[in-house]
């Protein structure tokens, strides 16, 4: 999924640091950050414990993508559910 488009369209932001060489996608006070020199994917929940997640991100025309399952390492009342085939959509839901 396009992790800027999904986390401004939960009214959350996305910001991008040249000098770290990563970005951050912010979904309430949950924060997923990309670490664009080996594309590893960390989650900081609310209550700031960091976690690296089995997932590397990919970058398409500048457009950080990451597998929809992301969005399920956000907590309780974040979900996201893909469906594949003709009709292929992912289902997002956040609190």
């Amino acid at each position: 999924i396009p992790m800027r488009l999904v986390a401004e369209s939960d009214h959350g932001f996305a910001n991008w640091n040249a000098e770290e060489n990563e970005s951050w996608f912010q979904f309430d006070h949950n924060l997923i950050t990309v670490e664009f020199g080996d594309n590893s994917v960390h989650v900081t929940n609310a209550s700031g414990e960091t976690t690296q997640v089995d997932m590397t991100a990919q970058v398409v025309n500048g457009v950080t993508f990451l597998p929809a399952e992301i969005i399920n390492s956000l907590g309780e009342g974040y979900s996201a559910v893909a469906e594949s085939g003709d009709g292929a959509q992912v289902t997002i839901t956040t609190p």
